[in-house]
């Protein structure tokens, strides 16, 4: 079987666009998102009707969880959220198709045991395992492949047991801003890759400014770094 794993994508209909247009060079069989459609960009309507329309399998992300008042979070951070904006504009048969998603799944595809993730093992909807940290290392004899999102930076950690994926960012990658990331897996072949690709952005940053995107995510966009990508 071939998957395209991948997560928070937080509004930015122009990275999903142009990753899913990456994504069918590889004849997917399954697409599974792990949460987080929704927050700081404003066409997460046009998000979530998209991975309707491919029938992706879909978790929740700590973001729907705080719009649909499933998890508290500080009013002020509205400013940067927009959280109650897209909430306003949301149709109701979506709204209630995202109340019913979990921040977990455990599957089973060609023998292989996996847990599909948002957050972390240990916290689904919010907890975080970055590149650096020494939870990147957690295994679990249950699991053979652990995906997870949130932190907004790829990695793959083979462990014992487990091997720990954090798929990275489609709407908002935190290293490289303009290099979007999404797990091609075949099961079959046991080839597994982080795709990055890379991205215009100047259109995107005009138009997020008209639709008054905090400044902090237009600079989250605009980090360009040279470093080495975690891969």
């Amino acid at each position: 079987m071939k998957l395209a794993i991948f997560s928070d994508i937080h509004g930015n209909i122009n990275y999903f666009r142009s990753c899913l247009l990456k994504m069918s060079e590889y004849q997917i069989d399954k697409y599974v998102f792990l949460g987080d459609a929704v927050g700081y960009m404003p066409y997460a309507v046009e998000v979530l009707e998209l991975l309707n329309s491919i029938n992706a399998d879909c978790l929740l992300g700590n973001h729907e969880a705080m719009m649909c008042n499933m998890l508290d979070y500080s009013s002020d951070k509205d400013e940067i959220y927009k959280l109650k904006n897209t909430a306003s504009l949301m149709p109701e048969h979506i709204y209630k198709q995202i109340k019913t998603w979990l921040p977990y799944k455990i599957n089973t595809f060609d023998n292989i045991n996996i847990l599909f993730v948002h957050g972390s093992p240990w916290n689904p909807l919010a907890g975080y395992i970055y590149p650096d940290s020494l939870e990147r290392y957690y295994d679990n004899p249950q699991y053979d492949f652990i995906f997870i999102g949130h932190s907004h930076y790829p990695f793959i950690s083979k462990n014992i047991h487990s091997t720990i994926v954090n798929v990275g960012s489609i709407g908002l990658p935190r290293d490289s801003g303009d290099m979007p990331s999404f797990v091609i897996w075949d099961t079959i072949a046991n080839d597994l890759r982080i795709i990055r690709i890379k991205v215009d952005i100047q259109e995107l940053i005009l138009d997020l400014k008209e639709h008054n995107v905090h400044e902090e995510v237009l600079d989250c966009l605009n980090r360009n770094s040279q470093e080495e990508l975690f891969v």
